[in-house]
């Protein structure tokens, strides 16, 4: 099973059942189940998902091909500014960062910002859902003069490191060679950083 919103592939459904017009999907691995019926057209099966505590309808048709999932928010190259893929070490930690630095086509020194993402192991781009919010930020922001560092996760992308073994303070130690890596860059101004 697939789950094209959350990006999400070769889910194991463990439980397949189909009698009298009635299919039901069992998914262990996500707690998750469907049950449904084949409707008169016999091209489509209506039913319900159920994961843990909620219950949603879901209608099941079969496709052709699998739809675009880009959402109309990302922005579409060529980009009105620099995008410049980098790499960095947090040295005390031995953990090699990757990210993307947008930098303005205007003149500089430029301010900058690095994004830092929340909870669970996150890409550069934030990527939930089908969404990619820390992309859409950092456009927003570098068409509007600012730099941009977004970095993937330590153990996600291109970053090194293991992310379930580390603590808060050591992705604070993250942001922080972040930080250091935009101070080394002669384009930004080293007392706008944020």
């Amino acid at each position: 099973m697939d789950s094209l919103d959350q990006g999400v592939k070769g889910i194991p459904v463990e439980a397949v059942t189909y009698k009298d017009g009635n299919l039901h999907l069992g998914v262990k691995s996500i707690r998750g189940a469907f049950d449904g019926t084949l409707k008169e057209d016999g091209k489509t099966i209506e039913g319900e998902w159920k994961q843990s505590e909620l219950t949603l309808p879901l209608v099941l048709s079969r496709i052709n091909e699998t739809p675009d999932t880009r959402k109309e928010q990302d922005p579409v190259k060529p980009y009105p500014y620099d995008e410049e893929e980098v790499t960095y070490e947090n040295e005390e930690a031995g953990v090699k960062l990757a990210g993307t630095l947008t930098l303005p086509h205007s003149e500089g020194p430029f301010p900058a910002v690095i994004l830092i993402s929340g909870s669970g192991q996150q890409n550069r781009d934030e990527e939930i859902l089908g969404h990619r919010p820390f992309l859409v930020l950092s456009d927003y922001l570098t068409r509007r003069g600012t730099a941009v560092l977004r970095v993937d996760d330590r153990g996600v992308g291109g970053s090194t490191g293991n992310f379930s073994q580390a603590t808060t303070e050591d992705f604070a130690g993250d942001v922080l060679a972040g930080i250091e890596y935009l101070k080394s860059r002669e384009e930004l101004d080293p007392t706008a950083l944020a």
